[in-house]
């Protein structure tokens, strides 16, 4: 094969994405997405040392390479932004971002919103490299609002998003709606093997709760608190089984053997690699209101309780579950209103009526977009001039 059709046949692609599991995650999918449209396809993910992506991307089979950027936005110690700021100021990330660039080679960058987008997207621009932004939340946080203005194409998650970004960037920026990406081992994960990996039992309904993986006291608190009351009514303790994921920093429980003799079984994890079982076993969940994990449970079509994490820097937290509540496949707690008496309310009100259970599983389902990695494969490819 000649060197020019070889370098045409072998798509390249870099990936930014770091942080959290909400950004890398969904750019899993998409490097799967493209692998499986593009056998031949070289991915490099680019993110950090310190975070979850340092773990997880090489995990997945992926080449991940690292740059020297913090986050400047949320809730953080004065010190530490002055730190990030004064990192950025230097452009250490921006001459890293453009090392990188140059020695991959790649014929699309994509950024994933998140801190470590912003300084690789920039590199792109400067290097004439095409660009895209893939934003899971409904409204686009502080990075995103600035890596898609360099951007060809902006990926949303809904019409609804699609319409706010229109008004937010005007008619120049191709906006689409593809849907968060989410993997294949979520999408098709099969119940009743999940729930014998769990050691979960076919005859009960399932309770799945979880605050990231970090996790959250507040929910955590809230939550074993409600199900201390749930377990004093013997219909609901004996019809509930609970899978409580509670996070590595803010491990907060119940008391398990009091839960056992009540007739309620319960698992605590700090955390599961395969969330996926999770979700596939879930009747309920009780979660937070990232967009990938929303996207997630959609995709399945779990009834939902969300708790919007207050400390998101733009409040999209909130949007995000609203487009699900809207839709009647979820309940809002808000992070001020929780407390175990509500939340305890909210869970029995759920499992004692099957009707309101079943209609929200139906409404949940339909929001979901299982195809939404593939469709920004194919984003790519037409960027990358594959099409």
């Amino acid at each position: 094969m000649a060197p020019a059709a070889a370098e045409r046949d072998e798509l390249r692609v870099a990936i930014a994405a770091a942080g959290t599991g909400g950004h890398v995650y969904p750019a899993i999918a998409i490097a799967r997405a493209v692998i499986a449209r593009n056998p031949r396809a070289r991915i490099l993910f680019i993110g950090t040392r310190e975070r979850i992506e340092s773990r997880i991307v090489p995990a997945a089979g992926f080449d991940l390479a690292t740059i020297s950027v913090r986050g400047l936005r949320g809730r953080q110690p004065l010190l530490r932004r002055l730190r990030s700021a004064a990192d950025l100021l230097s452009g250490r990330s921006l001459r890293q971002s453009l090392r990188l660039l140059r020695q991959h080679r790649p014929h699309v960058v994509v950024g994933l919103g998140g801190y470590v987008s912003g300084p690789v997207i920039v590199a792109a621009r400067l290097l004439r490299i095409p660009r895209m932004t893939v934003e899971q939340n409904q409204r686009p946080g502080f990075t995103s609002r600035a890596t898609a203005r360099m951007s060809r194409v902006l990926c949303v998650v809904s019409p609804q998003s699609a319409e706010y970004c229109r008004e937010l960037f005007g008619p120049k920026l191709r906006i689409e709606v593809t849907g968060n990406p989410v993997r294949r081992e979520i999408i098709e994960a099969r119940r009743e093997e999940a729930l014998a990996a769990l050691g979960l039992a076919a005859d009960r309904l399932t309770i799945v709760v979880v605050g990231g993986s970090i996790g959250s006291r507040n929910l955590n608190l809230a939550f074993s608190g409600a199900l201390e009351r749930l377990a004093r009514h013997d219909a609901i303790a004996r019809r509930i089984q609970v899978l409580h994921l509670t996070g590595s920093a803010n491990s907060v429980h119940p008391d398990a053997n009091a839960l056992a003799a009540a007739g309620l079984p319960y698992q605590a994890r700090e955390y599961l690699d395969d969330i996926q079982l999770a979700l596939a076993a879930a009747d309920v969940i009780v979660t937070r209101g990232g967009g990938s994990a929303l996207a997630e449970i959609t995709v399945r079509g779990v009834p939902a309780i969300v708790i919007p994490w207050a400390g998101a820097a733009s409040s999209e937290q909130e949007q995000n579950a609203r487009l699900l509540a809207e839709a009647g496949a979820a309940i809002i707690i808000r992070d001020a209103e929780l407390n175990a008496g509500v939340l305890a309310k909210m869970l029995r009100e759920v499992i004692e009526d099957d009707e309101r259970r079943e209609a929200m599983a139906r409404r949940s389902k339909a929001l979901g977009r299982p195809d939404a990695a593939d469709k920004v494969a194919a984003i790519i490819e037409e960027l990358a001039g594959r099409q």
